[in-house]
């Protein structure tokens, strides 16, 4: 996959916002510099920060990925450690002083930082819902990834290297597609992005019985389960709400008790709870 340079460490695409991310990939490598990598989700953010790894000889390093409401964002800091703190515009108030300290109280970042985000930080910064020092400091060194419907050109490339990984991981020989296949894929949206792709593909691979895939059976998966391969972040969310308010009424609003069953803190219960419009800031 990677000897036309179209391929890097899993960054698939020959379309110029994805040479672009290589680009930024093979530059940022050489920095000790924490990165925020932007993206719908399921659009590839942790290969692009595995990819930063692999380039800087991290791969045998510990990794913790963070979201908000892990007690370990608040944790002794470990240099032998990389750290992934994940959907970063979720972190609480708390959270977000402590990184926010982390890196403007060090000449060097004394860990291996990344950051994701669905969104540009520096919006809710300005609305005060997320810490502007803590924003102009990981926006400085960025990587945005385009969401799959802005790279459609990519699409061939992007499901052959799935397909690929999916024969391996299934036991399957190699299979190819077939241009009509491939063309009805392409018209495809995919919200779900990349993720999305990925299970679509795992599904034809597993269920094409030939070597080959034919729009027949791209017509078959779609028929079957139509535009709910992948899991939204709208999906998600509205899981996430939903069990907060289940909680929080089986306790009768104990937060303590409701972050215990989460394994979160209980300022991450509050910012959550606050951030689905269940309970007043001031509270």
């Amino acid at each position: 996959m990677g000897s036309n340079g179209s391929s890097v460490g899993g960054i698939v695409g020959r379309s110029a916002a994805m040479q672009r991310v290589r680009e930024r990939v093979a530059a940022l490598a050489t920095l000790a510099v924490p990165v925020l990598v932007r993206g719908e989700e399921g659009s590839g953010r942790s290969h692009v920060v595995a990819a930063l790894r692999a380039q800087r000889g991290e791969a045998d390093r510990e990794l913790w990925t963070l979201r908000a409401g892990d007690r370990r964002l608040l944790t002794p800091l470990d240099p032998r450690r990389s750290v992934v703190l994940d959907e970063v515009a979720l972190l609480s108030p708390v959270e977000q002083a402590r990184w926010r300290d982390v890196l403007l109280g060090a000449r060097s970042v004394p860990v291996s930082l990344y950051a994701t985000s669905g969104d540009d930080l520096a919006e809710p910064a300005r609305r005060g819902a997320f810490d502007p020092l803590l924003a102009e400091s990981l926006a400085r060194f960025a990587i945005a990834l385009p969401p799959l419907r802005e790279r459609q050109a990519d699409l061939p490339e992007l499901a052959a290297a799935l397909a690929e990984r999916a024969c391996a991981r299934l036991g399957r020989d190699p299979v190819t597609w077939s241009r009509p296949a491939l063309r009805l894929l392409q018209m495809q949206s995919w919200p779900g992005n990349v993720r999305e792709l990925a299970a679509a593909v795992e599904r034809l691979v597993a269920f094409a019985g030939g070597a080959r895939i034919e729009r027949s059976h791209v017509e078959a998966l779609f028929e079957e389960s139509p535009r709910k391969v992948g899991a939204t972040r709208s999906a998600r969310s509205r899981h996430q709400r939903e069990e907060l308010v289940r909680l929080i009424d089986e306790t009768g609003g104990n937060l303590a008790e409701v972050a215990r069953r989460l394994q979160m803190s209980r300022g991450g219960v509050i910012y959550r709870a606050q951030k689905f419009g269940l309970m007043r800031k001031s509270s």
